[in-house]
């Protein structure tokens, strides 16, 4: 399942404990425990509910408050495990409340700095992706691929006015823009992005774009995803057929639900990997408009020159991070951390690897070539002698 230098880090939660499993692919397999005692308890709770704000204030004004929380699971979670090891990428399967952490937005050092650009976050040591375990991963990479129409499927209700007394989403127009500009496909927009279309036309593309409203659900009601006309409601996904390889929700809370003890966060994603779908990007929290739209016009552009989902996700918050017209305050951990990759690491391809493998086939070549002529100057002296 691993790749050449990619850590797996998987968590079982019981009463008392956090069991935490090691994996590398040339190591032994390593396990500690954690307490889950008082401190342990307050600090993820906290750092939990930091996100919780629907419009990231309570972070940006209590950063004292997730300096202290985001250093501190980081050396209980991941520190001891990754001290001793040179690899960057990390496969993560959380259990019970991990399901809701950002590990990207973890800290690695004590900080007190108030630039969130310079911040010391996990982000900027490992690419990180997600699985529900380790044998849904494994399953999900031997499964055949059904080669379906390689464009993107995209769906962009807006709800303009507030239709459907749903809070306009102006900002997934310049999303949409972003896909046009790096994608080929079919787009939906307003009133023909609807529940319908999606159900008719959703098992025919090999990726699917759903920029819109989604809501983890209550007690009562089950979580949701929002077209155009109607609401999909979990219950419904796990009746559909797709093995769609590439599903981004562009939505809020799409990653997580009601935890199910031995299952784990009953979400969308969980209930669309169920359907076949087999790589996910979702999110954990109510995202920014704006700031997913951003993100995601990252992601399609890193994805598009390197082909690799999880490095395209890690760069675009990179990026994010990285520029200059966003502000300060729109940079906490809250506008870009949100989003996570739910499924199988890729190998990046760069243009780089591809001039070493061009440079490397040219030596071979080369060398092939040399020791011929060389055997065939040896040869004719040889015979030449032969005939002296």
């Amino acid at each position: 399942l691993l790749t050449k230098n990619q850590n797996f880090i998987t968590y079982f939660n019981t009463k008392n404990y956090v069991y935490i499993f090691f994996i590398n692919k040339h190591k032994p397999i390593q396990w500690r425990r954690i307490t889950k005692d008082s401190s342990y308890k307050k600090a993820l709770q906290e750092y939990i509910a930091l996100f919780a704000n629907s419009n990231g204030n309570r972070l940006k004004n209590d950063i004292s408050i997730y300096q202290k929380n985001a250093y501190y699971l980081y050396l209980k979670l991941v520190q001891p495990e990754l001290e001793n090891t040179t690899s960057k990428t990390l496969c993560i399967i959380p259990d019970g409340k991990l399901n809701f952490l950002a590990f990207d937005a973890l800290l690695t050092q004590e900080t007190t700095h108030t630039n969130f650009e310079k911040m010391p976050y996990l982000l900027l040591k490992n690419t990180i992706n997600y699985g529900y375990s380790a044998s849904i991963l494994m399953q999900q990479k031997e499964q055949k691929k059904i080669q379906k129409q390689q464009r993107i499927l995209g769906f962009f209700p807006v709800f303009e006015n507030n239709y459907r007394n749903l809070q306009e989403l102006s900002y997934t127009i310049d999303e949409e823009k972003n896909l046009i500009n790096q994608t080929n496909g079919l787009y939906l927009k307003k009133v023909n992005a609807t529940k319908k279309a999606f159900l008719e036309q959703a098992n025919g593309y090999d990726m699917i774009h759903l920029s819109t409203h989604a809501s983890a659900g209550g007690f009562f009601e089950p979580a949701h995803i929002e077209f155009r006309n109607e609401t999909l409601y979990l219950p419904e996904i796990y009746g559909l057929n797709l093995h769609t390889d590439l599903l981004v929700m562009s939505a809020c809370e799409t990653g997580i639900g009601k935890l199910q003890k031995g299952e784990g966060a009953m979400s969308l994603a969980r209930g669309f990997s169920y359907t076949g779908v087999q790589n996910l990007l979702v999110s954990l929290w109510k995202v920014n408009d704006k700031a997913t739209s951003i993100l995601m016009g990252n992601f399609y552009k890193n994805y598009k020159q390197t082909h690799s989902k999880t490095q395209a996700l890690h760069q675009a918050k990179l990026d994010y991070l990285n520029d200059k017209n966003i502000s300060n305050s729109k940079k906490t951990p809250y506008y870009w951390a949100g989003f996570v990759f739910i499924g199988n690491s890729e190998t990046k391809v760069t243009p780089t690897n591809f001039w070493y493998v061009l440079i490397g086939f040219g030596i071979v070549l080369l060398v092939f070539f040399v020791s011929r002529k060389v055997h065939k100057d040896i040869q004719r002296k040889f015979n030449n002698r032969k005939v002296l």
